[in-house]
């Protein structure tokens, strides 16, 4: 009798840590589908190519609640006294080292950060070395702050979306393009900028401006910046086959934007020119005074 009192203890006791173990599991795979799914819409548009360089990888994890609150402090103290007030986002986690290429990007509300500038955030804060990673967090929190102004004017038509009109007055026009779609196959989708319908006009002539895979090599790091010439006729946007520019070679519009690393999208340029606004108020760097950054300066959005 004694021996069944002790099996039945040892069965019951059996149970309860499976129990256990698989509640711990579901709670695991809950906050795996949690964050999952901030990238639902992005994996749904993405294209056939797109899919295929991305090789089906959208993990991302917490990151150390101490290392956040420590870059979190040190960007606003840094950018308490700056006019125009810059905008901030405290939202931060870190991705698969596979995740988008292993580059920093949003998607949501947060800021997700790739492996090699969680690392360096990392190592940064274990030695209390404030000149981190300060600059790129600003350019990031840049393209959260679109997100939420693009989906205001998703959500009301009579929204005048800033972003879209600071846009306007470095000449962009926000159209659909006919016989595109070959072009728009090679691509690389970015998660900070839904820009498949974003045009540069310039003296009359209109361009679709972005980064494209090699159609011969397909790779996620084979990425060439094309600006592709598109005509304007009987009422729409129209592209006839016209050969693409290299836009390193793309005078005009480099003398426009100034030297910007990430000058083929307007979202990418916006959020380039806050890390001059940052430089600028935090560390008084100074940029060269084009065109496009004026108009920037002139029409810097924060609510």
């Amino acid at each position: 009798m004694k021996y069944l009192y002790v099996s039945c203890f040892l069965m019951l006791l059996v149970i309860i840590t499976i129990v256990i173990l698989c509640l711990m599991d579901k709670s695991k795979n809950d906050i795996k589908e949690k964050y999952e799914e901030i990238y639902r819409k992005f994996r749904k548009k993405l294209n056939t190519v797109n899919k295929k360089v991305r090789e089906n990888i959208f993990d991302t994890y917490e990151i150390d609640g101490e290392i956040k609150e420590w870059i979190i402090s040190i960007l606003n103290k840094q950018t308490s006294h700056c006019l125009p007030k810059m905008y901030i986002n405290t939202h931060l986690r870190r991705g698969d080292p596979n995740l988008e290429f292993n580059y920093s990007h949003t998607m949501g509300k947060y800021i997700i950060l790739s492996d090699n500038d969680y690392n360096r955030l990392e190592q940064d804060y274990n030695i209390n070395n404030e000149n981190t990673i300060t600059s790129l967090i600003v350019h990031e929190s840049a393209h959260v702050h679109q997100r939420k102004e693009f989906e205001k004017e998703a959500t009301d038509i009579n929204y005048k979306n800033p972003f879209k009109e600071l846009y306007k007055k470095w000449g962009y026009v926000f159209s659909d393009i006919s016989h595109f779609s070959n072009i728009l196959k090679y691509k690389r989708q970015n998660p900070d900028a839904d820009d498949d319908d974003i045009i540069w006009s310039y003296m009359g002539k209109y361009y679709y401006i972005n980064c494209f895979y090699d159609k011969k090599k397909l790779s996620a790091y084979n990425v060439h910046k094309y600006a592709y010439p598109i005509e304007f006729s009987r009422g729409k946007f129209v592209y006839n086959k016209g050969e693409p520019i290299l836009l390193d070679n793309f005078k005009e519009y480099n003398d426009f934007f100034g030297d910007v690393s990430n000058n083929y999208t307007p979202n990418e340029i916006y959020a380039d020119y806050t890390e001059r606004l940052y430089g600028e108020c935090v560390h008084n760097k100074t940029y060269e005074s084009n065109e496009a950054y004026k108009i920037f300066k002139n029409n810097y959005f924060y609510k």
